[in-house]
């Protein structure tokens, strides 16, 4: 609908792989997918880790960005000839909070150990992390879990610090922000999506 709009439009999201998952017409500014996966990853190796996994979310229509970070996973580990361990778990509510730690405990129970865990944002990785806790799953020595997001009430609800990776929200602000004040002055947005590293 705001395509079609008379102002000037800018989207901000995540980065896709497929490029007709952009809206069509309509400059873009993306936060960078792939690398938010591939710095995670970086962080894990980094600290000795072997053996990776991934904390995602359930499959729905609002979150094709977690789809493209399952699939920069899925890409890294068959880089490295290794499997793409992923867990989406089920949607987390007050009501069904019990029955999703325990399938997030029986899932930390199946991995090898040591392990680490990238999870799709900070919330899902404050998730992990307590039902670690729960189940006396030793952070980081046995499972290390990393978030993305950054997010700062996250880290100061989790009992066990967390490492997260930064996305360029702020760049990504101020691309999008440059992206229309070109549009006032009448010059043609590129027909590409600014992707902004993490």
């Amino acid at each position: 609908a705001l395509s079609r709009s008379s102002v000037p439009v800018v989207a901000v999201g995540g980065s896709y792989a497929d490029p007709a998952n952009y809206p069509a017409g309509v400059p873009y500014v993306a936060t960078d997918n792939f690398k938010l996966m591939e710095l995670a990853r970086q962080h894990l190796i980094d600290v000795g880790l072997q053996r990776f996994a991934m904390f995602s979310v359930p499959a729905t229509g609002q979150n094709r960005w977690a789809r493209e970070r399952e699939n920069a996973f899925r890409s890294l580990m068959q880089g490295d000839h290794l499997e793409a361990e992923i867990f989406r778990g089920c949607e987390t509510s007050a009501h069904s909070w019990d029955e999703a730690v325990q399938g997030q405990i029986d899932w930390l129970r199946s991995l090898p150990k040591p392990v680490g865990i990238i999870a799709v944002t900070d919330a899902r990785a404050r998730q992990l992390i307590q039902a670690c806790i729960r189940a006396d799953i030793e952070v980081p020595e046995q499972v290390a879990i990393i978030g993305i997001d950054n997010d700062p009430l996250m880290r100061r609800l989790t009992r066990i610090p967390l490492s997260s990776v930064v996305h360029g929200a702020q760049e990504m602000g101020r691309a999008a922000a440059q992206l229309i004040e070109q549009m006032l002055h009448g010059v043609r947005p590129p027909d590409t999506p600014i992707v902004v590293p993490p």
